[in-house]
């Protein structure tokens, strides 16, 4: 982040908490590579690219709004008496919401890295800085037994994010404004009826055949108290070749050198203990001297095969203190041109898999990117559960039901295509620009006396599946809960939270 990033954004230089997020920065002062920016640039365009594809660039995450003064604890003096339900804002929330507000990671591009000497991790034949071979491309069954992860598809999958709807459902009490953005299906009838303008209705669940008897499910959190310090810090840096002592900077621990004269480990104080590492030199990428074009070389293609990339992050989990046993693990396919492979391995938590991830960019010559979560995953007992019956009645109390308060579709969230010729911009097809309606479309008011419009969807819920799902309290805790996905006849889903009143606390947290 550099100093005018830092003056940014509306004056936030003047916010304390910024100012702390841009002290923490390893990479400040760094400044964007031109000749690295230009030689993926032309790689795309000449490849044709597909959109969203991003090569040789590790996964990022949203910088934090807020950093939290101390590790945010999962049970305070002890297996706590309620699961904290207040409807989180801000910083809080369930999914990716949660973790955006909370995880901080760091861009290779920011944090110059320089390789410290090879250490091996674990037997596998992998070692920081040195890929010494690896299996054969096969199944993601062979991958994973090749390098030591869980069977795939082994564990229950997750429900999703409390309060969300998929595949063009609506939220929650939630008013039907949008299609289904993020199934990437096309918009059901609700989100076509609101490609225009929103606040077009409201949702009223019922339930059929649904089981009206409770159970009970365990409950599971991160606890970071042991493992975001200085000494964990130390620990890390040790395992992965990088030199120098633990500083505090900012919410964080850092380690190695400022200037990126050698490789970089950072760790945050938050509920997950998540840490990174950098080694930009043995990024494929890295571009000291662009050539007299003002451009850097494109690298070869890289040789590292879907074992090899699993392996690498199993062995450097194994280091850290990991068993990549509780992970599946899922490497992303690669290109004629990649010159990283990219590999990201899922938690199992309760036999379940979450939400939670380790992430590594491999190239040729080892690990250039990693990160993920240290804290260890701790049961807080078993808690009562609702029925599926009750469930789906939580759908329409607004204790359960959507977080926030439904906004306008943006120009990303419309529909792509409409009957009548509007486009994904909200152009029509003759050229001309509005909110995704034709320029004679203009809306008129009701007649006088006429009747308010306040159209209700009624949706019937046939099927309850009842899983765990992540959950990150307004303290910054990361907590696995309980919750149902529901779902219609028509396979689109909505998920609730399943732990019983008796066992929420509803009361708001102090700002």
């Amino acid at each position: 982040m550099n100093e005018d990033a830092s003056q940014g954004a509306g004056g936030l230089g003047g916010d304390e908490a910024y100012e702390r997020l841009v002290g923490a920065d390893p990479g400040a002062g760094a400044a964007p590579r031109r000749g690295v920016l230009r030689a993926k640039v032309e790689v795309q365009v000449a490849d044709g690219a597909s959109a969203g594809e991003a090569r040789g660039t590790p996964p990022g995450g949203a910088v934090p709004e807020t950093v939290p003064e101390t590790v945010p604890e999962a049970a305070p003096g002890g297996v706590p008496a309620a699961v904290d339900a207040t409807l989180p804002t801000g910083a809080a929330g369930t999914g990716a919401a949660g973790r955006r507000a909370w995880r901080h990671r760091r861009a290779p591009a920011l944090v110059a890295a320089a390789v410290a000497g090879a250490v091996v991790l674990g037997g596998g034949g992998y070692a920081l800085g040195v890929l010494t071979g690896g299996g054969t491309a096969g199944d993601a069954s062979a991958v994973a037994d090749a390098a030591g992860f869980a069977v795939p598809g082994s564990a229950q999958r997750p429900v999703p994010a409390i309060g969300s709807a998929a595949d063009g459902a609506l939220s929650a009490g939630e008013q039907a404004t949008e299609p289904a953005r993020d199934s990437g299906a096309a918009p059901s009838a609700a989100g076509s009826r609101a490609a225009w303008y929103p606040f077009v209705g409201h949702t009223v669940f019922r339930g059929v055949g649904l089981p009206e008897e409770g159970g009970s499910a365990a409950v599971f959190a991160f606890d970071a108290g042991g493992a975001a310090n200085a000494e964990t810090a130390a620990r890390v840096a040790r395992a992965l070749g990088v030199a120098g002592e633990p500083r505090r900077q900012g919410q964080q621990w850092f380690v190695g050198p400022d200037e990126g004269s050698g490789p970089q480990v950072w760790l945050l104080g938050d509920g997950r203990a998540s840490f990174g590492y950098a080694n930009q030199v043995i990024d494929p990428w890295s571009c000291a001297a662009p050539d007299v074009a003002g451009a850097c070389r494109t690298p070869a293609p890289t040789s590292v095969d879907d074992a090899g990339a699993a392996t690498a992050l199993a062995d450097a989990m194994r280091a850290l203190g990991l068993d990549p046993g509780q992970f599946e693990v899922a490497v992303a396919p690669r290109g004629d041109k990649d010159a990283v492979r990219q590999v990201t391995a899922r938690r199992v938590v309760g036999g379940t898999l979450s939400d939670d991830q380790w992430i590594a960019t491999v190239a040729d010559a080892g690990i250039v990117w990693l990160d993920g979560a240290l804290a260890d995953v701790v049961e807080l007992g078993t808690y009562a559960v609702v029925s599926p019956a009750e469930a789906v009645r939580r759908l329409g109390d607004p204790r359960f039901g959507a977080s926030s308060a439904v906004m306008p579709l943006g120009t990303e969230d419309r529909a792509v295509a409409s009957a009548d010729g509007a486009s994904a911009d909200g152009a029509s097809a003759d050229g001309a620009f509005g909110d995704g309606a034709p320029a004679d479309a203009v809306p008129a008011p009701p007649a006088a006396g006429a009747r308010i419009a306040w159209p209700v969807s009624e949706v019937t819920i046939t099927g309850a599946r009842l899983g765990l799902t992540e959950l990150w309290t307004a303290q910054g805790a990361v907590l696995f809960v309980p919750a149902y996905e529901l779902t219609d006849a028509d396979g689109h889903t909505w998920s609730v939270m399943a732990v019983a009143d008796d066992a929420l606390d509803f009361s708001v947290p102090d700002r």
